[in-house]
């Protein structure tokens, strides 16, 4: 393998799929989480996630429409295309997300712990 196509893999191992929460009978939203690499998990260690965390560990997303954003009597069905700025605006608003894209994110971190103390013989 080329070392960029180790970089991907190794990317693509620090992902996971957060789901959010919807209204009943509205489409699935998922995001995709990276989390943190180790040397940055001190920045965890309150246990607190701000939103801006939360923003920036949010890569992609899946079932996010112009009427997720705009609502069904503005937007349409269209698929929208991540976008930071779009994600900021809607994770601000939408402290349920906040919560669950949290939850993921300190899930994760909690398990990049275990696997170096693990590595470590801790």
């Amino acid at each position: 393998m080329t070392p960029e196509q180790i970089l991907r893999k190794r990317l693509e191992q620090q992902r996971e799929w957060v789901s959010l929460p919807v209204e009943e009978g509205a489409a699935p939203l998922r995001v995709s989480v990276r989390r943190p690499y180790a040397t940055d998990l001190t920045q965890f260690a309150g246990g607190a996630i701000t939103v801006e965390q939360v923003v920036q560990c949010v890569e992609a997303w899946e079932g996010f429409t112009e009427a997720t954003f705009l609502g069904s009597a503005i937007g349409s069905d269209e698929p929208v295309e991540f976008n930071r700025e779009l994600w900021a605006d809607y994770v601000r608003d939408n402290p349920e997300a906040y919560v669950a894209v949290s939850r993921g994110l300190v899930d994760g971190v909690m398990r990049a712990a275990d696997r170096l103390k693990a590595l470590r013989g801790n």
